[in-house]
């Protein structure tokens, strides 16, 4: 179970904290004050990108470091392989944050809309369910959510010492990319559509 804790953790803790400082900005009036200032909601976003990410390296390596220093888990695997898929996961949550945070427009509606995501998320991704346990459709659905492959593709990198060459790591790799591009083109849509 831990590779999926570890892949689920960092997703989380990325999209909330994301979500939170991005609605807390807009509600204590910075976007505005910012665009009035000339600054375009793009260049708003890529700020929070660039501070985010480091606040996610950070909460990366104190996973890393609590994970394989003082819960001794196993590692057969790169600790590179394992760090930087964990990075990418945080950087998918982050992005899902900043989508639910221009769809949203109070602390409430985010919290109740990432809750109500991730609760089916946690159950599907193979930690609590085994997917093959699944109903095909079910299965499918399963293997296209955000941390089902990259929880497995962890879990082949530590149990089983497998290098990014792996399909089965690889494709944990892809899936992560594909909801990051994904969650960001999103936001650029909402953020260049909306109305108010």
């Amino acid at each position: 179970m831990a590779p999926g804790v570890m892949v689920t953790i960092l997703y989380f803790l990325a999209a909330v904290v994301t979500s939170t400082l991005m609605i807390s900005d807009r509600l204590e009036g910075v976007w505005e004050r910012s665009a009035v200032a000339g600054v375009k909601p793009k260049e708003m976003l890529q700020v929070h990108i660039v501070i985010q990410s480091t606040v996610i390296l950070v909460q990366t390596i104190e996973m890393m470091i609590l994970a394989y220093a003082c819960y001794g888990l196993t590692n057969n695997g790169s600790l590179l392989a394992c760090g930087t898929l964990l990075f990418l996961q945080g950087l998918s949550g982050m992005f899902y944050g900043f989508l639910l945070s221009v769809c949203c427009s109070s602390y409430t509606m985010s919290f109740f809309i990432a809750t109500g995501s991730f609760y089916p998320m946690i159950l599907l991704c193979g930690i609590v369910w085994p997917i093959e346990a699944m109903s095909k459709g079910l299965s499918y659905f399963a293997l296209i959510l955000p941390f089902t492959v990259p929880g497995q593709a962890l879990r082949d990198i530590m149990e089983k010492g497998y290098s990014i060459g792996n399909t089965s790591v690889y494709s944990g790799y892809l899936i992560t990319i594909a909801w990051i591009i994904a969650t960001l083109g999103l936001c650029f849509l909402r953020l260049r559509y909306k109305k108010s």
